[in-house]
């Protein structure tokens, strides 16, 4: 079950969406030893919390709509108390979907790319030290996507930043 950043439990449509991916998941990808996480979502589940949805604040300028993984992974480079966020975001009237942002020290969401706050959203913060050299890395924003070490579990150590 996701914990919140506050450390109750938490049942929402997130959390069940991700667990069907992981299920249907499941029957496609039998005998798979090497991996320590079947998907993202599973990683997801595992290693993310839910954090506390809230307008984004003025002291932060909106990004471009469309490029959550770049105008997150900017705002957190621009803003040292904010840190990187990947995960899924349920918004009213769609169904959760693969998004970033930031949080701030006390786990409320910044969300630079939506314009209507989201209900829910669940995910892993990163370090900027990971997030940056993955990004450089890949030449592209985004850290879940494509990241087979990630399903092996072998990220480097602080990569997770675990202070939530």
């Amino acid at each position: 079950m996701i914990v919140t950043t506050d450390n109750t439990a938490t049942s929402n449509n997130t959390e069940t969406f991700l667990k069907s991916i992981v299920t249907a998941r499941k029957h496609f990808f039998k005998n798979r030893d090497d991996l320590q996480y079947l998907c993202i979502e599973d990683f997801i589940l595992k290693e993310g919390k839910a954090f506390k949805p809230k307008p984004l604040p003025d002291k932060y300028e909106p990004g471009e709509i469309k490029q959550c993984f770049r105008n997150a992974f900017l705002l957190s480079l621009g803003h040292m108390e904010l840190t990187y966020v990947e995960g899924y975001a349920f918004c009213e009237n769609l169904i959760p979907v693969h998004h970033a942002w930031c949080v701030d020290p006390d786990g409320n969401v910044v969300d630079p790319t939506w314009r209507d706050t989201g209900i829910e959203y669940i995910g892993v913060p990163f370090s900027q030290k990971y997030a940056m050299s993955l990004i450089q890395k890949k030449g592209c924003y985004g850290i879940l996507d494509m990241n087979k070490d990630l399903l092996k579990g072998k990220l480097p150590k602080g990569a997770i930043q675990k202070d939530f």
